[in-house]
Formats: C-alpha cells, sequence, structure tokens
C-alpha cells in the first residue's frame, strides 16, 4: 500500500528534486566506487581478481549483480565507470570498463555451468528475501516505506559479503560471500595441460539462452555463434590469454547487442584487440 500511495510522488522529479532524492542506477553507483573497491586498481587496465584469497576484493555475486545494474553495451553507464577494472574475463582477471570495446565477444563463450548456475539462484535468493523483508517491514513499521530495502542495500555495498537469513521462519542457507560451496572458479592462471589436444575447453558450453529469449544470436548476427570454426577461434584465443569476456556474468541480452555483426566485424575485433595488447598492454 505504501508503495502505491508514494509511486505519484516519487514519479514526479520536481517532488525529488526538492526533497534531494535520486533513483538509485549507475550514475549514483559510480559516485561510491572509490569506497568500495581497492584504492588501488582505480586506472588499472587489468587486475588480478581472486575473491577466495581476499575478503577486500568484489565477490563473484557483487560482480554478478553490479552487471545487474550496469548495462555493458550502454556506452554512457561504461563511461562513468571507465577507470574501474569491473569487467570479468576468461582469465579470471578483472578488465578496466574504460577498455571494454576491446574485451572480445564473438558470439560464443565458455562457461562454468555449475557457477552460472549457483550465481543465477544466488541472486534469485537475495531478491526474494529483499522482497519478503520490505513486507514484514512494511507490516512492523505501520507502511512506513523508509525503513525497507535494507537487506538488498547491505548485501550490495558490502561486496556481496553478507548471508542470506531466515525469513518468517524459512530457513535460507545459501551463503553468498567470496566463496559459493559446489562451485568451480575460473581464475587467472589456466593450467595448459587442461587443454584438449584439439585446444577445446574442458566441461565448456555455450552460454545457455532461456526458453522463449528473442531473438537468438544466430538471428541478430550474420554467422552461426556456435559452430565449429567459431569454437575453435574461441579456443585459440583463449590459449593465448586473450582477454575474452566471462559470459556468466551478464544478460545474454546485452552480449547480443555487443556482439560483431558478420564474421568480418569479428575479424576486426579480433584485430582491433591484438593490436591494443601488443603495443599498449
Amino acid at each position: 500500500d505504501a508503495v502505491k500511495i508514494l509511486e505519484p510522488f516519487l514519479s514526479n522529479n520536481g517532488f525529488k528534486e526538492g526533497l534531494c532524492l535520486e533513483d538509485f542506477g549507475p550514475k549514483v553507483l559510480a559516485e561510491y566506487m572509490n569506497y568500495m573497491l581497492p584504492s588501488d586498481w582505480e586506472g588499472k587496465d587489468f587486475v588480478k581478481w581472486d575473491p577466495e584469497l581476499s575478503s577486500n576484493v568484489p565477490s563473484k555475486l557483487w560482480i554478478y549483480q553490479f552487471w545487474k545494474e550496469v548495462s555493458l553495451s550502454n556506452h554512457d553507464d561504461l563511461h562513468l565507470f571507465r577507470r574501474w577494472p569491473l569487467i570479468p574475463t576468461s582469465t579470471g582477471e578483472l578488465a578496466s570498463c574504460g577498455n571494454a570495446r576491446y574485451i572480445l565477444y564473438i558470439g560464443y563463450s565458455a562457461i562454468d555451468q555449475e557457477l552460472d548456475t549457483h550465481l543465477t539462484n544466488a541472486y534469485r535468493v537475495i531478491m526474494e528475501t529483499a522482497q519478503a523483508a520490505d513486507q514484514k517491514a512494511l507490516e512492523q513499521n505501520g507502511g512506513d516505506a523508509s525503513l525497507i530495502s535494507t537487506y538488498f542495500d547491505e548485501t550490495f555495498w558490502n561486496l556481496g559479503n553478507a548471508e542470506v537469513e531466515e525469513v518468517d521462519g524459512a530457513a535460507s542457507s545459501i551463503e553468498i560471500g567470496t566463496n559459493i560451496d559446489g562451485c568451480n572458479d575460473i581464475e587467472g592462471q589456466q593450467d595448459q595441460s587442461n587443454y584438449s589436444s584439439n585446444n577445446q575447453i574442458p566441461h565448456s558450453q555455450p552460454h545457455p539462452v532461456a526458453e522463449g529469449q528473442q531473438p537468438s544470436h544466430d538471428e541478430v548476427v550474420g554467422y552461426e555463434t556456435g559452430n565449429s570454426a567459431i569454437k575453435e577461434l574461441y579456443s585459440i584465443l583463449h590459449a593465448i590469454e586473450c582477454p575474452l569476456i566471462d559470459a556468466t556474468y551478464f544478460d545474454n541480452r546485452d552480449l547480443q547487442k555487443i556482439c560483431p555483426a558478420d564474421r568480418l566485424g569479428v575479424s576486426r575485433s579480433i584485430m582491433s584487440t591484438l593490436y591494443q595488447c601488443i603495443h599498449y598492454w
């Protein structure tokens, strides 16, 4: 009821300006990056990212949540974070948002399916818990909306290092910190001995497309993104540690928007990235 009552006021820009309120979004988030991330990360093209070894870096879930708020295909959004490495790559590093155009996505990406499932489920638990907490807070505080949504805020701003607690007696034991039990990490130092003879990455699968999601990659671009040639090309680029986007952390629709339009576009993207690697990184 409180949400319905306040909606006409909060949708009025003049009302929000009068109370110095601003909608949460990438612009607000960008203002707090220097409080949330290690100071020595600012301005770096790449940083090693191992959330299991340090509690002062973003967890995998935090990065997943971040890219739910920020669009990889929106240049204005990315510009706000241009000095921060927040793009997860297949080597386990985080790449600078300012270099997003050089971090490759060719329509296919090998992902850790178990990690993808755990991140999706953990995010769903967070949202369900936040909604339940909001409802409970409204009931306990007579509809005072100023006290709601604290759960999601604490989880996000603490780099994902919070635990889902019991809500209305229902135990949610999943921990959403730096280490999600059961997941296999994708870290920076890849063991080349794990590659098979044809350079394919073991246990890799193309990023799944949600049922009913339209259009598919192949409908958007002018080539088959899942054919053997593209997969082999991905394996070669991965083997030479070319910066490739780890699709686990991104929405398929967002990835479709940055995918090269045709094979010529793929070739140009690869050449641009390799040139950048050789001459600047």
